[in-house]
């Protein structure tokens, strides 16, 4: 099951936009909502116990005129 967060200011911090799946510990297959339902994958035919695998965008830019790295 995968769920987005589009980034967003919260207190004026900027919290990335970043996507959480949730995967088997056992094969890594993303787990579906019938497998939650009843707590085996469907892949590998084990209890799966739930691990996360997270990605994250960046989205902040450079100021104008800044210098970035090896500048």
């Amino acid at each position: 099951m995968k769920t987005l967060y589009e980034a967003q200011n919260v207190d004026g911090v900027t919290v990335c936009k970043h996507e959480i799946e949730i995967v088997c510990s056992n094969c890594a297959d993303p787990v579906s909502e019938h497998e939650e339902a009843t707590g085996t994958c469907t892949n590998c035919n084990e209890p799966w116990q739930p691990k996360q695998s997270i990605s994250i965008w960046a989205t902040s830019v450079p100021e104008a005129g800044a210098k970035t790295m090896g500048q």
